[in-house]
Parts: structure tokens; sequence; C-alpha cells
């Protein structure tokens, strides 16, 4: 596989191919968790809108993993959004910041 500009190597899993190791790695233990019941609506590579505040499409944002897990006092489910960096280049924490505040809602970062 290829490596990127940030040394990491394009991994598939499961027919579909991740962005680094790490990602499919992580892609391979949130399976676990989803097959054991822990967490639930996993979907990978998922894409939103960045809108400006004059409504007007800026870009996107494609988050690595989403999913729904249980609060931890309660039966409730949330959502979780989680990326996968190894490094985490100005634009990305920009796009990072644009998405939590437009969706209201924190971005899991999944670090080596």
């Amino acid at each position: 596989m290829r490596r990127s500009k940030y040394s990491a190597i394009k991994t598939k899993v499961d027919g579909i191919t991740f962005d680094s190791k790490l990602e499919a790695k992580r892609w391979a233990e949130l399976r676990l968790l989803a097959s054991a019941g822990e967490i639930k609506q996993l979907r990978h590579h998922v894409r939103y809108e960045l809108i400006a505040l004059g409504g007007g499409i800026i870009g996107k944002y494609e988050v690595d993993f989403t999913y729904f897990e249980k609060a931890p006092k309660g039966d409730a489910w949330h959502e979780v959004f989680e990326d996968c960096k190894g490094v985490i280049t100005p634009l990305a924490k920009w796009k990072i910041k644009h998405f939590e505040s437009q969706y209201g809602t924190i971005v899991r970062i999944v670090r080596k």
C-alpha cells in the first residue's frame, strides 16, 4: 500500500480501505464492541457539510467513525464521533472545531 506524506499506510480490513493502520486497527476494535452489543449503528467515513454563518457550504468534514454507546448512567444511547489522527494539521484542527460548533458535539481523537 501507498504511504501518505505523514507516513500513514493505507490498510484494507473487511474490504474497506482505511487511510492508516491506526484507523484500520480502531475499526477492528469497534467491530468487536459492536458484536458484543457495547455499541450500535457503527459507520465509517461519514461526511458532513460545513456551513458558514451566511448559510453557504464552505467545505466537508469526514469523520472516521460514528456509533452509539450507552451513557455512563442509565440506558440512554448517545452518538459518538471519532477521528483517528497521527498528525493533527491546522486544517484538520479547524474542520474539527467547526464541526463541533456547528453540530453541538465533541469529536474524540484517537491517537497512536
